[in-house]
């Protein structure tokens, strides 16, 4: 029966056209030249993208070892499940994939090559149009079958050992702190960012993914437990004067224990060290927030515009993360686990006062609001997300804020509400305590880090009898006139043959 022949052909004919089709529509098959580990690359993205890897990671929240686990367990656990999931995502799935795809085609070329002796009894008796398609599809056909047994070859041995993909690093560094990150982050980085690139890799994709993950990853992730040690503060700060220490001791014990009240108050505005440059302000600063076993982070104000300040989104052409934004993220690396309360510390603040250009005027009104307590939060561009400052916040300048205020009346308000510690400078003998066990040995590590004539550098009696004989002369309050006198003595050692 004529019919019967004619839709037999047909069926061959379909089947081997969907055999070298479906394999090129996939990607299974690349007839013009096969790359198996980019194709293993793109099989392990659509994996990743459709099953949504990371919210897998989200049921480590419904364990109790996990809520009762510190900060840094937490952060090991979160990694170990993210390795655990991607080596499943990685070797598991694509082998599931790999059989599947066997099974798919090997079905087909089971039919094709159960029917080869009836192809090659009648072939000359085909219908001539399935003939004509038939002899189209051969020509190609040993190729396509060629390649898809290299395609199965190579699949196999990369679903069990699998290419590395470049953003790899990035998944398990977010993997690892992902459910400590606020869930705006969380959604921004997952569905704006991972799951477009997996979509369609491309090089602006993984810069864009890189830098936000480097600012992402930095941020503080839990509240460091504080506890106010008097002797190590009074140690910190024994070279000031006895109302300084007493008010930053004081400052210290109220923020270390306002962090403690459970709740916990509203907040509180900063704090404000003026005096004249080389007073020690900054040094306080270091020391205290080193004596309260926290960290420092600071940032300045003086010529920056809004989005300076702020920052921009992570898709323009010249992203910036904003002044603010990198402060609070400041950490050595990815890996640190950055604490929420730390100093932040924004140094030259009354230049912002005292500035009239637009830009410093827009800076000073929004400075002036996030410094609020009730408002202490702004929205980041960069992460899509509002961030929020630390509690701790010191701010300097050299001029007095009731000084100012009675100049501009509009900072009234602001120095009513701040708490100011004047810094006056050093007395004499606090100028020779800090030559003796801050300057001078600082200065002769640096000179013996040179090496060779440099190795024993040491300051001689002569000299000494110069800086003593200096600092009883001496009548700037701070210590850059001291700090420059130094110096000099010590570059002078470079000129000796």
């Amino acid at each position: 029966m004529n019919w019967v022949k004619t839709t037999r052909q047909i069926v061959i004919l379909l089947l081997s056209a969907t055999l070298l089709l479906s394999g090129a529509a996939r990607g299974d098959i690349e007839i013009a030249g096969f790359n198996p580990a980019q194709a293993q690359r793109t099989t392990i993205r659509d994996i990743l993208r459709e099953k949504r890897f990371f919210d897998e990671l989200n049921q480590l929240q419904t364990l109790r070892e996990y809520e009762e686990a510190d900060i840094h367990e937490k952060v090991e656990m979160g990694l170990t499940e993210t390795t655990n999931r991607y080596w499943h995502s990685t070797r598991h799935d694509p082998i599931t994939g790999l059989i599947s795809t066997t099974i798919f085609y090997g079905s087909i070329a089971g039919i094709i090559g159960w029917n080869r002796a009836y192809l090659a009894k009648t072939v000359t008796n085909f219908n001539p149009v399935v003939l004509s398609s038939l002899t189209s599809i051969s020509a190609i056909f040993g190729t396509t079958l060629l390649s898809a047994t290299v395609y199965f070859i190579f699949g196999a041995a990369y679903a069990i050992n699998p290419p590395l993909l470049s953003e790899q690093p990035l998944i398990y560094q977010y993997g690892s702190k992902k459910l400590l990150l606020p869930s705006s982050i969380q959604q921004h980085i997952e569905n704006d960012l991972f799951y477009n690139y997996w979509q369609t890799p491309t090089a602006d994709g993984f810069s864009r993914l890189e830098r936000v993950l480097d600012i992402a990853l930095r941020l503080p992730l839990h509240t460091k437990n504080l506890d106010y040690n008097e002797t190590a503060i009074t140690e910190a700060l024994q070279n000031f004067s006895p109302d300084v220490i007493n008010r930053l001791k004081r400052f210290a014990k109220t923020e270390i224990y306002l962090q403690k009240m459970t709740p916990q108050l509203e907040g509180h505005y900063p704090v404000y060290f003026h005096g004249p440059p080389g007073t020690g302000k900054t040094y306080a600063v270091k020391k205290l927030a080193k004596a309260m076993g926290t960290g420092l982070t600071s940032v300045i104000l003086d010529g920056a515009s809004i989005k300076d300040i702020v920052g921009t989104s992570s898709t323009d052409i010249n992203p910036q993360p904003g002044r603010l934004l990198e402060a609070i993220a400041h950490t050595p690396s990815r890996d640190t686990v950055n604490h929420s309360n730390k100093v932040l510390f924004i140094d030259e603040f009354d230049r912002l006062l005292t500035a009239d250009d637009k830009d410093s005027r827009d800076v000073l009104g929004f400075m002036l609001k996030l410094l609020d307590p009730t408002n202490r939060k702004f929205y980041s561009p960069f992460l899509q997300t509002e961030i929020r400052l630390p509690d701790t916040i010191i701010l300097a300048g050299n001029a007095d804020l009731q000084t100012l205020a009675r100049k501009y009346p509009r900072l009234e308000a602001l120095a009513s509400r701040i708490d100011s510690i004047a810094f006056d400078g050093f007395d004499e003998q606090a100028k020779r305590d800090i030559t003796e066990n801050v300057l001078i040995p600082k200065l002769e590590s640096s000179y013996r880090s040179l090496g060779q004539e440099l190795s024993n550098s040491t300051i001689s009696d002569t000299e000494r009898d110069m800086i003593n004989a200096f600092i009883s002369q001496d009548n700037d309050p701070g210590l850059r006139s001291l700090e420059k006198y130094i110096y000099t003595l010590f570059e002078q050692r470079l000129l000796q043959p």
